[in-house]
């Protein structure tokens, strides 16, 4: 998938995930809604049984109260408690945005309070004509018009109670209903983010990763590059400074000796001359097959030093034994039959080689032991060349 495919799909799930965070958020706030609502309605409707006991008690109490005082103070609440009670009422019908009611939406709670709507009227009827009747027919008006209100009580608290269990199951389905939905919102969302994770993420976690491989196996070949001769193949003055000093701090723990062989064309300059500076890259590169060839131990490097110099780094390795193997280098470059010009004719290529060798100590450098390679290569040269020549590094 190429990266604009890519960050289309993502933006893209990004914008579902958004939406159905958004709806998610939306069912919730309106489940949260919907709960206190009817909540509300609910405890209204309770109360209203609470409001109606008063209407009775205080009816009750003006027929059959001794003083004019009680009476009075009857007849007051009275008319208090059936004010608030019919108010509930027209708001549990039709709804009240400052008590936060909504009107009746269910087939069931509509039939069941056009039940209830007779009883009520019936006992707000009798309640009235209870605070107006005239003194002179009082009691007797008042007698009847309180059993009115107690007989129609005795639907009316009935019918309410089942008023309040329909609230309370529509409540409950409603509720039902909303976290369904907000369950499968979520379950779309987690869907959604699954298909992100493989449609997105994953082929941008392979994108990432394939680009890190080539990013670190470049950085890898940077790196050998960096340490190796470009001519040669063998490792380079820097990367033979670095395993020279590593090989020290080591060798200065264990106190084992080190060996180091530096070798040098011999007449180079006139091979050059001669065969061509091609020749002479071909002749260089067979003598570092050589080198390398040497180099057996895993401690051991074979690395080019400069021009046609070349060294071999022998671990563990005493003077004597490093001796005999430059030896050995110098007879396999002298088999390679690689020929030179020369004023008497034709010779073969040769070299000379100059071995030296100590112990490592931390009051010791290792330019010590190239110096005393050198020195040894001198010799080598100044004695008559194509041989090797020892020094010890003291």
């Amino acid at each position: 998938m190429s990266p604009r495919a890519l960050t289309a799909t993502y933006l893209s799930a990004l914008g579902l995930i958004a939406l159905m965070i958004v709806a998610g958020n939306a069912v919730a706030t309106a489940y949260l809604e919907r709960q206190e609502r009817d909540a509300r309605t609910i405890n209204l409707a309770g109360r209203q049984r609470m409001l109606y006991l008063s209407i009775s008690r205080e009816a009750l109490l003006l027929i059959r109260g001794g003083e004019l005082a009680q009476r009075r103070q009857a007849a007051q609440k009275l008319g208090k408690a059936l004010e608030e009670w019919e108010r509930v009422h027209q708001a549990l019908d039709q709804g009240d945005p400052e008590l936060g009611l909504a009107p009746l939406d269910s087939p069931e709670l509509r039939q069941q309070w056009e039940r209830l709507r007779q009883t009520q009227s019936a006992i707000a009827d009798s309640s009235h004509e209870l605070l107006k009747a005239d003194q002179r027919v009082r009691q007797a008006e008042a007698e009847r018009l309180t059993q009115i209100i107690l007989a129609q009580g005795e639907r009316y608290l009935p019918q309410m109670d089942k008023l309040v269990f329909l609230y309370d199951e529509e409540s409950r389905r409603r509720v039902t209903t909303l976290r369904r939905v907000e369950m499968a919102l979520d379950g779309l969302t987690l869907l959604a983010l699954v298909v992100v994770g493989l449609a997105v993420f994953r082929p941008m976690v392979r994108r990432i990763g394939q680009n890190l491989d080539r990013l670190t196996a470049t950085a890898a070949m940077f790196q050998d590059l960096s340490f190796i001769d470009g001519l040669t193949g063998l490792a380079n003055r820097r990367a033979l400074d670095l395993h020279l000093e590593q090989e020290w701090r080591r060798l200065a723990r264990s106190q084992g000796s080190l060996s180091l062989v530096m070798l040098d064309v011999d007449h180079f300059k006139r091979y050059n001359d001669f065969m061509g500076h091609l020749a002479g890259d071909d002749a260089l590169r067979a003598l570092a097959r050589v080198l390398e060839g040497a180099a057996r131990r895993p401690g051991d490097l074979a690395a080019r030093f400069g021009g046609e110099e070349m060294v071999l780094v022998l671990t563990g390795t005493g003077l004597e034994d490093a001796r005999l193997v430059a030896e050995q280098v110098r007879r396999q470059v002298e088999a390679l039959g690689l020929e030179r010009p020369d004023p008497d004719g034709c010779c073969r290529l040769t070299v000379s080689l100059g071995v030296a060798s100590l112990v490592p100590g931390r009051e010791v450098e290792p330019q010590r032991l190239i110096q005393a390679a050198d020195q040894a290569l001198y010799q080598a040269k100044a004695q008559g060349r194509n041989q090797v020549q020892t020094a010890a590094a003291a």
